[in-house]
């Protein structure tokens, strides 16, 4: 525990220089949110939202230990697994617009059930179209729930996710130019199904997930204006292959659809209206795990957006922008 303690300080002190630029937190806010998309940085809120959802699941860290091990011609061998309850985590993931430090922590219940909960840090950036930039960060959207190893051989695992966000992250802002909320002022429900199949005794595995994220009614303020905002489902589908090179190195590459539904909002005592924020993007996800200390790992990867599909009354789209992210967890 020392050991990791150690590495994560070392680890969160390299990922400050990604927020050093900035040290002057500009709440400034938007009377509104309607236009995300024509605004840079607008997109990023979209997409990985006041929490660590959607950052979190890429890392590809495993979400049980493996019991076995692989020699060097590509064949396994079964170990007995060094069982241990909890793991903690730091994750970083960085755009120029978005930066999210998280820490999630879970706990088996049974070995093939865990609890788990996250609490991020998030830093946003939004950038109007005068190149003026406005900046806010604070306590994100907490998540909590559990991850079910429902069906497990020697080659194929299968894992049901189930979490809740909560609405501790600060979506209110005060009366002026721009909205920049670091939560969604609401709770969301997000279910997902993940599995993993290794290729006959080769070190290729392939990789697949499908999840459904349900937003519910958020209400937040801006200046002395009440919002009300009802946010469209995500549908994310990803499918890839990890490579083993030993026990201690993989790598991964994976293609990630996400789609956010459009959903509505409605200002004070005025009508509901379209939010103008359906999008479709599909990403490209590089990976790379190493084992250290026996029982620790770190993952470093890369983001890249391949293609984004806007709401059609969006005039001046956005560019999205590579993500990179990094984490160490261990056991405890």
């Amino acid at each position: 525990m020392k050991r990791f303690l150690f590495a994560a300080l070392c680890f969160a002190l390299l990922s400050t220089q990604a927020f050093a630029g900035d040290l002057i937190v500009n709440l400034d806010y938007s009377d509104g949110d309607v236009s995300q998309h024509e605004y840079e940085g607008g997109t990023d809120e979209l997409v990985y939202g006041g929490d660590d959802i959607n950052t979190g699941v890429i890392s590809d860290q495993p979400y049980f230990e493996d019991d076995e091990a692989q020699t060097g011609d590509g064949n396994t061998v079964e170990v007995t697994p060094q069982y241990n309850r909890g793991s903690i985590a730091l994750n970083t993931f960085i755009t120029p617009n978005t930066q999210i430090i998280s820490v999630p922590v879970s706990y088996k219940l049974v070995p093939r059930f865990k609890l788990k909960a996250s609490f991020p840090y998030v830093r946003r950036t939004i950038e109007d179209d005068d190149g003026e930039e406005y900046t806010r960060s604070g306590i994100g959207d907490i998540s909590a729930g559990f991850s079910w190893l429902s069906y497990k051989t020697s080659k194929t695992e299968s894992v049901t996710d189930l979490m809740v966000t909560l609405p501790t992250g600060d979506a209110d802002g005060e009366d002026s130019e721009f909205a920049v909320p670091v939560g969604s002022g609401g709770y969301s429900l997000y279910v997902s199904q993940k599995l993993s199949h290794r290729v006959g005794t080769s070190r290729f595995t392939i990789l697949g997930d499908v999840a459904y994220r349900h937003f519910f009614s958020s209400d937040y303020a801006i200046g002395d204006t009440d919002q009300e905002r009802e946010r469209g489902g995500q549908i994310t589908l990803s499918g890839g292959t990890r490579y083993k090179f030993n026990d201690r190195i993989r790598a991964a590459a994976r293609i990630r659809y996400l789609r956010v539904a459009e959903g509505q909002i409605k200002q004070g005592d005025g009508d509901w209206e379209d939010s103008d924020d359906y999008m479709a993007a599909t990403d490209l996800i590089l990976t790379v795990q190493t084992r250290f200390y026996k029982r620790n790992w770190f993952v470093a990867g890369v983001v890249i957006p391949v293609a984004t599909d806007y709401d059609d009354d969006v005039e001046d789209e956005e560019g999205r922008k590579w993500a990179f992210l990094a984490s160490v967890s261990a056991p405890f």
